[in-house]
């Protein structure tokens, strides 16, 4: 398998600051490592900008209740010598897995474990909470920060991936990179699972899971983020220099780009805006990324 060398970043230090108020895809190395320090001194700050409640005992949620359902805020913060609006949010899923996303890029997601009153996080930290009513409330430890829940009325944000289902051609780009032996079409069908989309040498094959996504995240560029496996944490997973592990981060996964929202790819010899996009995920070791646009 081809491997894309990427400087890994710090996931635990990472899972800190997402567990005190407001979480992975593919920024610049450098823009990532600046990131995780300039997000954790902006995240304390909003923090402390908030009204400070005293901490309660934390009630029992029916966990029933929260699963599939997704608490969020939005925030304004300074990221990178830029200020940045975007959404906060805690999606609780079933087997006591969730998904923690901060939506300015997809490198800023991550799973969190729960039982009936705390959150769990990669680094082995844990913070109460509680729901009350519609909002989910969750001691950081520097006082309460409230999590409204969010209805999402997108239908893929729902599980239906009709609109953009179809078969999907790899672009030149991804091409120029397939081993000279062409890449398979992929296949996207109405309930998100993906199929095909591997170099027929060796790359990709049987390496994306063909399952619905367990969470889809809509990011502040109008991209969707669709996950479909988190590495879990089991002390086992590390980047390929050994410098952090991959616990909590997302595994594999795709992105869908709408029409006119792939400008990023305009320089591209095939690009057109009137093309969807789908971008494969895999993080092992690396990160491995193959782009394809809708044929039909």
């Amino acid at each position: 398998m081809k491997r894309f060398k990427r400087t890994s970043m710090l996931a635990c230090t990472l899972c800190f600051f997402i567990a005190v108020t407001t979480g992975c895809g593919n920024k610049t190395t450098d823009d990532t490592d600046n990131s995780s320090v300039n997000t954790e001194q902006s995240v304390a700050e909003t923090t402390q900008a908030e009204p400070q409640m005293e901490a309660t005992e934390p009630q029992v949620a029916e966990a029933d209740s929260i699963i599939n359902s997704k608490y969020a805020k939005e925030i304004t913060d300074e990221i990178d010598g830029q200020t940045l609006t975007f959404e906060a949010s805690y999606t609780f899923l079933e087997g006591n897995t969730g998904i923690y996303c901060r939506n300015f890029a997809s490198d800023e997601i991550h799973a969190f474990s729960w039982d009936d009153s705390k959150i769990y996080f990669c680094d082995n930290t844990s913070y109460n909470y509680t729901i009350e009513g519609d909002v989910l409330k969750i001691d950081g430890g520097a006082g309460i920060s409230e999590f409204p829940k969010k209805v999402e009325t997108d239908p893929i944000l729902n599980g239906d991936f009709s609109a953009f289902a179809g078969t999907y051609q790899a672009t030149a780009y991804a091409d120029e990179y397939s081993g000279g032996e062409g890449i398979v079409d992929l296949e996207l069908s109405a309930d998100g699972r993906v199929s095909g989309g591997y170099e027929r040498a060796y790359y990709y094959s049987e390496t994306i899971p063909n399952i619905t996504p367990m969470c889809v995240e809509k990011l502040t560029d109008g991209s969707y983020f669709c996950i479909l496996a988190v590495f879990p944490n089991d002390d086992d997973d590390y980047h390929e220099d050994d410098s952090a592990e991959l616990d909590g981060w997302v595994e594999f996964g795709y992105h869908i780009y709408p029409k006119d929202v792939a400008t990023q790819f305009s320089n591209e010899p095939d690009y057109s805006s009137d093309y969807a996009y789908v971008e494969l995920f895999q993080c092992d070791g690396g990160v491995g990324l193959t782009r394809f646009y809708k044929v039909q």
